[in-house]
């Protein structure tokens, strides 16, 4: 179903207005702290009245994963929308650098028999793909129904 949104921010507020004309459904977030919450809530909350499962961001749980096998999903990866996602470890999780903004990756084990990691900061999942080698090739970022493909530079 088509949605149409938009996001708007000034210093000490923040809107998210999300609408789905075939439904007819309105959804309005207001917020007087900055931050990513409203776009993720009223996403949330579009998904939820339409009827589709939503898992909020505190119930998720890390999967254990050692930095041996951290290390092979680092590097830089050129995205289809023209931005540079880069991976690095810090402490013990992954890393994200997308167009610098810095987002930790929170380890949700193998899904559809890839490695999945979310990211709380967007609400979004990113997913690995090797190459028939094992070496990661490959990154998907899924964030609302939407997708982007990256390749290992």
């Amino acid at each position: 179903m088509k949605v149409v949104d938009h996001n708007g921010a000034i210093e000490g507020f923040v809107a998210h207005l999300a609408y789905v004309p075939e439904r007819r459904i309105a959804v309005i977030v207001l917020s007087n702290l900055f931050g990513g919450a409203p776009p993720a809530m009223g996403n949330q909350l579009v998904e939820a009245t339409l009827g589709k499962t939503v898992v909020l961001a505190r119930e998720r749980k890390a999967v254990p994963i050692s930095n041996e096998d951290l290390a092979r999903f680092v590097g830089a990866y050129q995205m289809s929308s023209g931005t540079a996602f880069t991976f690095t470890i810090r402490g013990n999780s992954l890393e994200l650098n997308a167009g610098g903004e810095m987002m930790s990756l929170l380890y949700q084990g193998m899904k559809a028999g890839h490695p999945n990691f979310y990211v709380a900061m967007t609400n979004g999942e990113i997913e690995f793909v090797s190459d028939p080698s094992g070496a990661m090739t490959t990154v998907l970022w899924h964030q609302y129904e939407n997708e982007q493909i990256g390749k290992r530079r």
